[in-house]
C-alpha cells in the first residue's frame, strides 16, 4: 500500500510541475505578445494623430468645356496654409492666371488654374506645391502633369 501512495504522490508532483511549467511558459509568451500588440497600437494611434494634423495637397488636370484646368486639391484631414505652386519652367504662354500663393485650402477643398492648351504646349510639365499645416511648415509635393 505504501508503494501505491508513493507512486500517486510522484505522479501528482510531476503533473503539478508540468502544469506550472506550461503556465509560466505560455504566460510569458502571452505577455510578450501583449507587449508587442500594445507597442503596435500606440504606434498606430500616434500615426493617426499625426495624420489628423496633415494636409495632403495633390494636382491633376481635367477638361472643363473647351479649357483645361489644373486642380490643386487637399485630400488630407487638416487645413493647408500658405500654399504656393511653382512650375519647372516659365509657362506664361499657357497658364493664363495663377492665383497662387493662396492663404489656405480646407480639407477636401481645391483651387484651380486655367490652362490654355494649344499645339505648342508641352506634353507634360513639372509642378511643385509647397504648404504649411499643423504637422509641419514647408511641406512639398512634386509631380509631372500630363497635358494631353
Amino acid at each position: 500500500m505504501m508503494e501505491n501512495i508513493d507512486y500517486s504522490l510522484v505522479i501528482s508532483l510531476v503533473s503539478l510541475a508540468g502544469t506550472i511549467f506550461t503556465f509560466l511558459f505560455y504566460d510569458g509568451k502571452i505577455k510578450k505578445q501583449e507587449k508587442e500588440l500594445n507597442k503596435y497600437q500606440l504606434k498606430k494611434n500616434h500615426e493617426e494623430e499625426q495624420d489628423i494634423k496633415k494636409a495632403n495637397l495633390r494636382a491633376n488636370i481635367y477638361q472643363n468645356g473647351r479649357n483645361k484646368k489644373l486642380k490643386i486639391y487637399n485630400h488630407g484631414q487638416a487645413k493647408a496654409r500658405n500654399i504656393n505652386v511653382k512650375f519647372d519652367k516659365d509657362y506664361k504662354y499657357f497658364i493664363s492666371e495663377n492665383p497662387f500663393p493662396v492663404e489656405f485650402i480646407h480639407p477636401q477643398g481645391f483651387q484651380e488654374i486655367t490652362l490654355s492648351i494649344h499645339k505648342g504646349t508641352p506634353d507634360r510639365f513639372g509642378v511643385v506645391i509647397t504648404w504649411d499645416d499643423d504637422y509641419a511648415s514647408g511641406r512639398t509635393f512634386e509631380d509631372y502633369i500630363q497635358t494631353f
